[in-house]
């Protein structure tokens, strides 16, 4: 058996953290995870059992920021839904004067935010203005119930009339509204200073970072989107820029694999001795794929295919779990999915699984309601198991399944779906699950072409609309190695503090923190066009450092791209 490796998002920023030497409050990973945190990050525990009986019982509150983001870490004490739960209100002192705003749960006020209303409100200059979730940027996770969640919040709120900044002090309370409810702090506000640190760089790459890995995608197109003729643009400068070799589609109502298969063709044009395999399983599951495709099942309308990967065996669950409160429905065919799976390990379908087998579960899973049902998906405990049979570990190390969690695009959120103009807030509907002992996944995100600089747009000729366009949930990527035991592997995303400095240059730039990269081959600059304008062959790694003169580079946005095989790290620089 594999030891199990997960080169995550969240160890790259938890390497970034120990090593940049930066002051405790910086970005943090909207996640789930919480790994990130530290205890420098905590501003307030609160007593235990001080809540009312029905209400919340608050017991820490950690905070941090960045130039960008306002977050907060906190533990409400019983397990709720945040954006259905009516009572736990935010109140923020935003210019730091208690002469402003209102005295209801701290003085002065400025910003309360309803969590389970879905909105909130903003005064200024005596004008109160309502403020939704797009206004302000808010993401909370998880997305289902929870005691402890992450919220990110900008520290600019849009109103009406332009948008307020945060002062670099800010006063602050989180209150159970609840008869007797708990707040924190139990009395007045609480103090915080910004810090004002630059963001995080976030550790994805939109190219593979290793060709030989299997570039698989998950993605929900929004009732057959993606043959609309004022979306598809969209879709297919989306698919050209990420080439999966295999994608799974959700909500294809009324089109059939086959004509999924051609439109493929036409983004992403087969070369000799290609094509796009496929099949579908009703009402709306399509996966196509560079690779035969050699069995299907349907569980509920959930499609199971089994895939031979260049001779390796591969089982990839595509799933549409029921939407919104259909909790009863979404635990019923979580329960089917996962016995499905457990009755192939054991040989007895129409798939059966052999020991070792690498398996996928990705989808939309509409996980917006009860932790229970992201229990059973990801750890095989099933909950009627009158009906469904025994619990079981779906991982051949006898373990639960990895749960990527990819975080999106230029932002520090693990979300995967957003409707500016809808009730809810962003959330994470979509999962990349999959067996960690017998597979390593070097690279995942999810693709919000917003979140995306200049720079990067260009270079994969995307518009910043086009996500938001072609659908409301994220295409979610994932390059996975089926053969980790073959070698070492040559993901250096978990392992390097890649660095570009100074950024702005003048005369030249440094590339430092690639000594676990190996020798380089090349280094490519790339204007903000995409267009390669300097390549530098031969170079020398220098105390762990490359140096490039850049003094010929005229000002502007460039982007340096360092290659080592088929590896490849990419940075942003400003030529002053």
């Amino acid at each position: 058996m594999y030891k199990k490796k997960i080169i995550l998002a969240w160890l790259s920023l938890c390497l970034w953290l120990l090593v940049s030497g930066t002051t405790h409050a910086q970005t943090k990973l909207i996640d789930e995870r919480f790994e990130d945190w530290t205890q420098a990050d905590l501003l307030f525990e609160d007593a235990l059992n001080d809540g009312a009986g029905t209400g919340l019982d608050f017991s820490s509150l950690y905070i941090s920021d960045d130039e960008i983001n306002l977050y907060f870490r906190i533990h409400v004490g019983r397990e709720i839904q945040i954006q259905e739960y009516e009572d736990l209100l935010l109140f923020i002192d935003i210019d730091n004067n208690v002469n402003t705003g209102v005295n209801f749960g701290i003085e002065g006020a400025d910003f309360i935010y309803e969590f389970g209303e879905r909105q909130g409100t903003v005064r200024s200059n005596n004008l109160i203005y309502d403020v939704f979730h797009n206004d302000i940027d808010l993401v909370t996770l998880p997305t289902v119930s929870a005691r402890e969640f992450e919220i990110s919040i900008s520290k600019s709120l849009d109103i009406f009339q332009g948008s307020i900044q945060m002062s670099n002090t800010i006063r602050l309370a989180f209150i159970d509204l609840r008869t007797n409810g708990d707040r924190i702090p139990n009395n007045g506000s609480l103090i915080y200073n910004m810090s004002n640190s630059n963001p995080a760089d976030l550790p994805y790459s939109i190219s593979k970072i290793n060709e030989d890995h299997i570039r698989i995608v998950s993605y929900n197109v929004l009732r057959d989107g993606i043959f609309e003729s004022d979306r598809q643009p969209a879709f297919q400068r989306i698919i050209r820029a990420i080439k999966p070799e295999i994608i799974c589609f959700q909500e294809v109502y009324d089109h059939s694999s086959l004509q999924m298969a051609q439109l493929m063709e036409v983004f992403l044009p087969s070369s000799l001795n290609e094509l796009w395999y496929h099949s579908a399983v009703s009402p709306d599951i399509i996966i196509v794929s560079r690779y035969p495709i050699t069995r299907t099942a349907s569980s509920d309308g959930n499609g199971i295919f089994e895939l031979d990967i260049d001779g390796t065996i591969t089982v990839i669950a595509n799933a549409h779990l029921p939407c919104c409160g259909n909790e009863i429905d979404r635990q019923r065919e979580v329960d089917r999915l996962m016995s499905f799976l457990r009755n192939s390990i054991a040989g007895a379908t129409n798939i059966p699984i052999a020991n070792e087998t690498p398996i996928f579960i990705v989808g939309d899973m509409n996980l917006v309601g009860e932790a229970r049902q992201q229990e059973t998906l990801i750890s095989g405990d099933i909950f009627d198991e009158q009906l469904y049979g025994a619990d079981f570990n779906p991982d051949w190390d006898a373990t639960p399944l990895e749960d990527i969690r990819p975080i999106a695009t230029g932002r520090p959120h693990a979300v995967t779906w957003y409707n500016p103009s809808g009730s809810f807030s962003a959330g994470r509907l979509d999962y990349l699950l999959y067996t960690g002992s017998v597979v390593e996944v070097s690279n995942a995100f999810a693709l919000n072409t917003d979140g995306l600089t200049d720079v990067e747009r260009s270079m994969y000729n995307l518009l910043a609309s086009d996500t938001y366009t072609a659908s409301d949930h994220f295409p979610c990527i994932m390059d996975v190695d089926l053969d980790p035991a073959s070698g070492i592997s040559d993901s250096p995303i978990a392992t390097l503090d890649f660095r570009l400095s100074p950024n702005p240059c003048a005369s030249y730039i440094t590339i430092a923190g690639i000594e676990n990269f190996g020798p380089v081959d090349r280094v490519n600059i790339y204007e903000a066009t995409g267009k390669l304008i300097k390549v530098e062959v031969g170079v020398e790694i220098d105390n762990q450092k490359i140096i490039i003169n850049t003094h010929s580079l005229s000002s502007g946005i460039y982007l340096a791209e360092i290659i080592r095989g088929n590896n490849r790290l990419t940075g942003q620089f400003i030529k002053e």
